[in-house]
């Protein structure tokens, strides 16, 4: 039983390795059929792999390490997203997007054809039509139509022209011409003699070639075609979130002003020449892989990772060399991919059944970094078997140092030793060495992505991938969340500045029970106790409760959740002071305390006054330089101008009043002084 168990921790170690030699690793999610462009094609395959119960990781488009239907859901999104489209607006749960019109378009088949058009808006007035993007009216059969979009002759009495409406339900105007002054009576859109003999619209509200705008009102002129403008960059299409237009000449053979392979393909093709897109090399270098020809199209290299052999390779790179010609960066060695075994108790070497090799520091009487005995036993000898001595594990997961996975018995005898985890699980072992970081999921020391050349929290694709994010707290390539709507687990929510998934939040006024007051509140709130007036007196519950508010964010707006108990700065300000009822406390005062310039041990003999005309307070010589020329109290509580916050207390005829100032460190080892006022009558 022990030697199966290591047998099968040889295997492990085996398909680490074949992990680290696979031959490419720039595929992109979701191109199961390696075309390059994510296709109705994929999702067929993907269907068919769910139906046959094949677990080829490349099906599993999630990662949560199963191949089903939420895999084909996820691939579907992405595919129609790639055509321009949405899975989850206008039409919940099929590929669909708004046309500037208003018109709702459809893509069935995820070819990136959306011609299964429909608008279906009831109402009973105009007003009611105004959701559509695009100038619309109420019918007479009660339904939603863009100006210029009919179901009978009546839908066109908008036109200022002799209209009727058409074969393709759109109103058309047939006004016959000779001259432009013919067509002069048309106000709507100043128009002039049309080449056929009717009127066409042709004047200064109309745009020209290469002209943008934004829904509403505006036309292009005759000829154009308003298309989407979209932007393109090296063979990746960006369209704005809004009804944004460019008027082009679009499907007349030439890729003109306006026109780009994202909004006209007609003419424009898939790229524009000259474009290239790079290979990321796993060294994190770019080569050539693909180039835009004269015909518009994508001419790309089969294997662009074979153009990555005259870059060298690091420490601890396992790689394949079919051809001879890689080679291990500057003072390493090029040693075969072999690892330590133990066959009846006698160490020997396992090496793989392919031309493998790994980058080591061979030679420096060190055993660092994929080195053991067996591709560098210079440096890592086999110890001698004597009781006791133990062999490492070949884990190649880049761990601080690898646990032992043999020890050497009584009888002289190398045995395994058993394990209830994984050794080389990084949750497990030593952690991961400088420059890695454990991912929990696997168990597997990944590469530190916020130390390769790009910004955490921005898309990594060079080094994460396609539609991941590096993560900025744990150096870990994660899902996109912007990009992928089931990213988040429940409880989390969607950064849309750095597509992080974050937990939830709480917004202004919200509650909550808890010490720790980090990150509970949503971004420019403030967490203050919740404390609440009552009576005169302030209370609160018996916990460490508190409530996210804008509490001296907003300039002095007593906002919901603030109230004069927790947040007296907003609530009861210094001046104005609105205060509905309060205490008079207008009088000569002692002074006590523990801020600057009070008395020291106080000075019972001398006395400083107070002013008060209504609820608003006047402090005077010392009182001033303390607490500040003026405050405000509301009911007992006050604040002062120098943001002083206290309450009066009343016992029969006597007032004392004690506040608490901001004073950056002060004696008492906070970042507050006190002063304590009394009338000194007993």
């Amino acid at each position: 039983m022990k030697m199966n168990r290591f047998l099968l921790l040889v295997g492990f170690a085996a398909g680490l390795a074949c992990a680290a030699c696979s031959e490419y690793s720039n595929k992109i999610k979701g191109d199961l059929n390696g075309d390059g462009h994510l296709t109705q094609a994929d999702i067929t395959l993907l269907s068919n792999w769910i139906a046959s119960g094949s677990t080829d990781a490349d099906g599993d488009i999630n990662g949560d390490g199963k191949v089903d239907g939420s895999d084909l859901e996820a691939l579907r999104n992405m595919v129609c997203r790639s055509n321009g489209g949405s899975m989850d607006a206008p039409i919940k749960g099929q590929c669909c997007l708004t046309n500037s019109d208003g018109s709702i378009c459809c893509d069935s088949n995820f070819d990136g054809d959306f011609n299964d058009c429909v608008i279906d808006k009831d109402c009973q007035e105009d007003a009611d039509c105004d959701v559509l993007n695009c100038p619309a009216f109420c019918t007479s059969e009660g339904k939603c139509r863009c100006t210029g979009m009919c179901d009978s002759d009546d839908d066109c009495y908008a036109l200022n022209c002799p209209a009727f409406c058409n074969g393709n339900g759109e109103c058309e105007c047939k006004i016959f011409c000779e001259t432009d002054i013919d067509c002069g009576f048309i106000e709507h859109c100043p128009s002039i003699c049309g080449d056929e003999g009717y009127c066409v619209c042709q004047g200064d509200d109309c745009l020209g070639e290469g002209e943008r705008f934004m829904g509403g009102d505006k036309h292009c002129c005759a000829g154009l075609t308003a298309v989407d403008d979209a932007e393109y960059n090296a063979g990746e299409c960006y369209f704005f979130d809004c009804a944004c237009f460019v008027c082009a000449y679009c499907e007349n053979g030439e890729c003109g002003p306006g026109e780009n392979p994202c909004n006209c393909p007609a003419d424009c093709g898939e790229c524009i020449p000259g474009d290239t897109r790079p290979y990321a090399c796993p060294d994190g270098s770019n080569v050539s892989w693909c180039e835009c020809d004269e015909h518009h199209a994508w001419q790309c290299i089969i294997s662009p990772e074979n153009q990555c052999a005259t870059q060298c390779h690091a420490v601890g790179d396992h790689f394949m060399d079919y051809e001879g010609d890689q080679v291990c960066c500057a003072g390493l060695t090029k040693a075969d991919d072999c690892v330590p075994d133990v066959v009846n108790g006698e160490v020997t070497c396992a090496c793989f059944d392919c031309p493998c090799f790994v980058c080591v520091e061979c030679g420096d009487d060190v055993c660092g970094q994929a080195e053991n005995s067996c591709n560098c036993p210079a440096d890592c000898p086999v110890p001698e078997c004597t009781e006791g001595a133990t062999l490492p594990c070949n884990c190649m997961n880049n761990l601080v140092e690898d646990p032992a996975c043999w020890m050497c018995d009584a009888n002289g005898t190398w045995m395994p030793i058993e394990y209830a985890a994984d050794p080389c699980n990084c949750l497990y072992s030593a952690g991961c060495r400088e420059g890695y970081v454990c991912e929990a999921d696997t168990g597997q020391c990944q590469l530190d992505c916020r130390l390769v050349n790009c910004d955490p929290g921005t898309n990594c694709v060079d080094y994460c991938g396609d539609f991941q994010v590096c993560h900025p707290d744990t150096g870990l390539c994660v899902g996109d969340c912007r990009l992928l709507d089931f990213a988040c687990p429940q409880g989390q929510r969607c950064d849309e500045q750095s597509g992080i998934c974050l937990a939830d939040c709480l917004g202004e006024g919200g509650k909550f029970e808890d010490f720790d007051q980090e990150g509970k509140c949503c971004d420019g709130l403030v967490a203050v106790p919740d404390y609440f007036p009552e009576n005169g007196q302030c209370i609160g519950p018996n916990c460490p409760c508190f409530v996210c508010t804008r509490c001296g964010t907003d300039e002095g707006v007593c906002s919901l959740g603030e109230n004069r108990c927790n947040c007296p700065g907003d609530c009861v300000g210094a001046v104005n002071c609105e205060a509905d009822k309060c205490e008079t406390v207008s009088g000569d005062y002692a002074i006590s305390g523990d801020c600057p310039g009070v008395p020291a041990d106080g000075d019972p003999f001398t006395m400083y006054r107070i002013s008060q005309e209504g609820c608003g307070l006047a402090f005077h010589d010392l009182l001033e330089t303390l607490l500040g020329p003026s405050g405000c109290i509301d009911d007992h509580v006050i604040f002062t101008a120098r943001r002083c916050s206290g309450a009066v207390t009343v016992t029969g005829v006597s007032r004392t009043m004690y506040f608490t100032c901001p004073f950056p460190n002060a004696d008492n080892g906070n970042d507050t002084c006190r002063v304590f006022l009394d009338d000194m009558i007993d």
